[in-house]
């Protein structure tokens, strides 16, 4: 938030571009019928270029969180809602949004903060909606110091294991590229729960 935010928009402005290949469009384009109408959240949106592409593909309307004040600043410019905030701290409603996207951004949560940010996204994710993690591919949970600041650690797991541990969340659809992956879950929370017996 004091300066970081920035200096990453900086140094990965030239990958912010759809024609990259982006994972997670890619990922979208693949699965029939999703994501749905409404709202989208993306939560460490930059300056909210892939929000502008999925506006454009699909029937959503887009909202982003960035710690960078710039980023939140083109995104605007690009008429995205953007706030300046981190995933602990959403301001909007319960079940207010229709999918919501974590982009590449739990990696650098701290540790302090990862549950919250994990129990926020879940409770501005309307019932029957959808969740999209887009972060390291890990297969074991491992930090490493954050070379472009001291002081900062980044933290690899599997974090859509978060989600999935709960039954109100179903895999949808999972891809690795390189070394990140995506993995799209529904919100559901009746169904994971099935009545017992007496």
């Amino acid at each position: 938030m004091s300066g970081e935010g920035d200096a990453w928009l900086e140094r990965n402005k030239n990958k912010l571009v759809a024609e990259n290949g982006d994972p997670v469009l890619l990922t979208l384009s693949k699965l029939v019928g999703l994501p749905p109408e409404g709202r989208c959240l993306e939560i460490g949106c930059a300056n909210g270029w892939r929000l502008k592409e999925i506006q454009k593909r699909y029937n959503l309307e887009p909202f982003g969180l960035d710690p960078s004040s710039q980023a939140v600043k083109e995104a605007r410019e690009n008429g995205i809602t953007a706030l300046k905030r981190v995933a602990s701290d959403i301001p909007y409603q319960q079940d207010y949004f229709d999918v919501v996207i974590y982009g590449f951004c739990l990696y650098l949560c701290s540790r302090t903060q990862l549950f919250k940010a994990i129990a926020e996204g879940d409770r501005v994710l309307k019932d029957k909606g959808i969740m999209i993690i887009y972060d390291f591919d890990s297969y074991m949970p491992y930090k490493r110091r954050y070379k472009h600041k001291d002081g900062i650690w980044s933290y690899k797991q599997d974090y859509a294991n978060m989600f999935l541990s709960c039954p109100s969340y179903s895999p949808l659809y999972e891809a690795t590229y390189g070394f990140t992956s995506v993995v799209v879950m529904r919100k559901d929370i009746e169904r994971g729960w099935p009545e017992c017996p007496e």
